[in-house]
Formats: structure tokens, C-alpha cells, sequence
């Protein structure tokens, strides 16, 4: 590190640090907020420089909103490090970018642009990222990235990824082409059905947020999500699209009610790379231990986790054990599970971010305060499904905006039980 310096900005108090290669003698940032030195699965971005779209805001990319988004997901984290790589036109430099943009306005896409100057699709390294995390004392990262080199560029140079998290702004008619050559060629996992600058609603910590949330101590963040019809009557969801499956991704785990599992016996989910230290990706409430031994669940490398009350078969958890399930021991309270010590375990087991799905009583059960902080509701507007019951009355909402799921509008917002 060469030199670092206090900087405040819109999103909260950050540290930058400055760091040369002796390679290329560029200079990379570190920008740094809270105390990241020994922690592990730190929130990191790495950026790669972009003058056109960090600065002049430039349509053709989507770089500028991602590289604004991450410091909002840092702030809202209260920990994290946004590497700001020197690297600009994916490392071809802003001159052969600037052809490169000429050559796509012929119609050349980003890829045979590049390709056309004698550059290559992408010229990139991260090892000098990697080295200014171990020199940041970071030992393992969660990594905001739709760009599954980036990962495989830290932990080929003894950084642990834990998890990938999507960071995806959506697509606009200057870009659209763009992002999907990035997909297709370029092997970036990112879908063109999702609105453009949306706010996720795990991190509702933008610049403008009106509201950030650490992760406490005692609890994760839950988001419940939750599908209702005109009527604002509860149903079922049937075609729930691309922006769910990047909901639960952007999560630590997903809970659900054993009686949703026994009625649709789902695949296990899955999962973007083999990393054994991840937490596991499904948590199911089963008080009685009645998940059957043949579930499908069963048959993934990632095996769910069972909440179970003190009244349970011994030689059925012995069975599910073998099977490489865990069983959580929860207290029970008039016969349900005690959620508040459900809660209470599941971050003590490192789950920092809990999306809540399922039945009504599940979703009835969570949305009360100290309970649930964000709310992502569907609104089915084409359904033949018979509604069930309302959800509980829900206090003041914060930070609302809406996204396309499919056919379904989704409501995204911060709950302010405080109001």
C-alpha cells in the first residue's frame, strides 16, 4: 500500500487505499469500509475501471450502476472492500475501447470488436486483486460478481470465494445487445428479463436508501416472499421467473414449511460452484421430523437443514444424518417451533441473510417485527388458483420500487416497524 485516506461519501464513511503493481506500475483502489482484517466471507467487488460508464454514466454498459450498487451493499453491510482494478475496456485500454465501440457501431459485438483490433476478448487479470485482499488481511471474500471468472481469478491466487453474489442492473436499448454477448460469449451469469436499475432487496443500502440495516447479532435478515392476487389474497405462485431464482441466490438460505416440500417433493437446488464451507442453501421447518428418507431433496450434493422441535423420532434423525442432512434442535412454544431461537441458531451458524417462502402459516409467522425486515410480494395478476387468507396487516414500507418477475409484478421494499 502506498498511501489510504479517509473518505466520506453519499453511502457512508469509506477508507481508500492506494496500491502500484510492479508489473504494469498502475495504480489500483482499495476502497474500504469497516474493519475487514481477519474476517472471513468479506463483502468485495472487484471493479475493473470504466471512464465511460463510472464517470459519464455511458448507456452501453453497465458498469457505472453496478460499481454504485456494490458501495450501497457495502454500506448496507457495514463491511466490505470495493477493488477498483486499473483495467479499463477489459483491460485493452480506453483508446482500443473507443475504436472497439466504432467497430460495434458498424455491428461487430463486443467481442469480435475487440478481436478485430488483434486484442483479446478479454485481456483482464486478478491476481493483483488477490494479492491486495491478502494484503488487506481479507482471507476469504463473498464476491458481488455475474462473472464466474472473477472467482475462479481469486482462489486461483489463495482467496476463498464462499459465495457469489449476483449484482445485476438490467438491461436498456443501448446495452441490451451488449449483455448478451457478455451471457453468450463471454459466460456471465445474468439474464436480459430483468428490469434496469432496481435495487435488490437484500441490500437496500443505494446511496439514496432511506434506511441501512447491518445484520444483527442475534438474527439474520429475513426477506418474506410472498404472492398474493388482486384480491390480496395468498396463492401459490406458479410461474415464478428468472428475478426469484437471483432472490434466493442473493441469499444465504431459503426457508420453507415441511408441508410445501411433502405437497411438490422438489429438486435440490442448485448450486453455481462446489464449495463445501457454503452454508446450506434450503432450510426446512420440520418439528415432527417427517420428511420422508426418498425426497428428492436428498439426492443433491447440497442437503438441506432441518429445524426440529424436542419431540422427534431419534432413529429417523439417526437415518437423515447418514443421509448427510443437519438437524438444528429448536424450542418449542405452545407446539409450534420457537422462531426467535430458530433465528437465533441459524446465525449462529453463519446465515447472515434468510429469504422465507412457503405457507401461509410460515409466512404469517414471520411477518411481525423482529422478524422480518424486507417484504417481496408478488402480485399474481393472472390466476385461477382460490386465494387463502391475507397476509397480517404490514407496517410502514420503505424504499418501495417494483420488478417484473415473468408475468408478475414484484413489490420490493424495506418494512419500518418503528413507524
Amino acid at each position: 500500500m502506498m498511501s489510504s485516506a479517509r473518505v466520506p461519501t453519499e453511502a457512508g464513511e469509506f477508507r481508500l487505499c492506494l496500491y502500484q503493481t510492479d508489473l504494469d506500475l498502475k495504480e489500483h483502489l482499495a476502497l474500504v469500509h469497516g474493519d475487514v482484517a481477519g474476517r472471513e466471507g468479506v463483502l468485495t467487488r472487484l471493479h475493473s475501471e470504466c471512464f465511460t460508464g463510472d464517470v459519464l454514466g455511458s448507456l452501453r454498459c453497465d458498469c457505472g450502476p453496478q460499481l454504485h450498487e456494490a458501495i450501497g451493499m457495502i454500506a448496507h453491510e457495514r463491511c466490505g472492500v470495493i477493488l477498483y482494478l486499473r483495467q479499463e475496456g477489459r483491460g485493452i485500454g480506453l483508446v482500443d475501447k473507443l475504436r472497439a465501440y466504432d467497430l460495434q457501431d458498424e455491428g461487430y459485438d463486443t467481442v469480435d470488436a475487440n478481436l478485430q483490433l488483434g486484442r483479446g476478448a478479454d485481456e483482464r487479470e486478478y491476481a493483483t486483486g488477490a494479492h491486495i485482499l491478502a494484503d488487506l488481511g481479507v482471507g476469504s471474500v463473498d464476491l458481488i460478481t455475474n462473472n464466474p471468472r472473477k472467482v475462479a481469478g481469486l482462489e486461483d491466487n489463495g482467496i476463498r470465494v464462499r459465495r457469489r453474489i449476483p449484482l445485476q442492473i438490467g438491461a436498456n436499448p443501448e446495452n441490451r445487445e451488449y449483455l448478451s454477448t457478455k451471457a453468450s460469449r463471454l459466460d456471465h451469469l445474468l439474464s436480459l428479463d430483468v428490469a434496469p436499475a432496481v435495487s435488490h432487496p437484500a441490500h437496500p443500502g443505494t446511496p439514496r436508501a432511506r434506511e441501512r440495516r447491518a445484520v444483527p447479532d442475534h438474527r439474520p435478515l429475513v426477506t418474506v416472499a410472498a404472492s398474493q392476487r388482486l384480491d390480496a389474497r395468498l396463492v401459490a405462485c406458479p410461474d415464478r421467473g428468472t428475478f426469484h431464482e437471483q432472490l434466493r441466490g442473493a441469499h444465504d438460505a431459503t426457508m420453507t414449511g415441511i408441508g410445501t416440500i411433502l405437497a411438490d417433493d422438489p429438486a435440490p437446488p442448485r448450486k453455481e460452484h462446489d464449495n463445501p464451507d457454503h452454508e446450506p442453501s434450503l432450510v426446512v421447518v420440520d418439528s415432527r421430523l417427517r420428511l420422508p428418507l426418498s425426497a428428492r431433496l436428498l439426492g443433491g450434493r447440497s442437503r438441506p437443514l432441518l429445524l426440529v422441535g424436542p419431540h422427534h423420532e431419534a432413529a429417523k434423525r439417526r437415518a437423515l444424518e447418514e443421509c448427510g442432512v443437519r438437524i438444528i434442535e429448536v424450542d418449542e412454544s405452545g407446539g409450534h417451533l420457537h422462531l426467535d431461537h430458530a433465528l437465533k441458531l441459524l446465525r449462529g451458524s453463519g446465515i447472515r441473510r434468510l429469504l422465507v417462502e412457503g405457507g401461509v402459516s410460515l409466512l404469517t409467522a414471520f411477518t411481525r417485527p423482529n422478524r422480518c425486515d424486507f417484504i417481496a410480494l408478488t402480485l399474481v395478476t393472472r390466476s385461477a388458483v382460490e386465494g387463502g387468507p391475507m397476509l397480517p396487516a404490514l407496517p410502514a414500507l420503505l424504499d418501495e420500487r417494483w420488478q417484473q418477475d415473468g408475468n408478475n409484478p414484484v413489490l420490493l421494499a424495506s418494512l419500518d416497524w418503528k413507524s
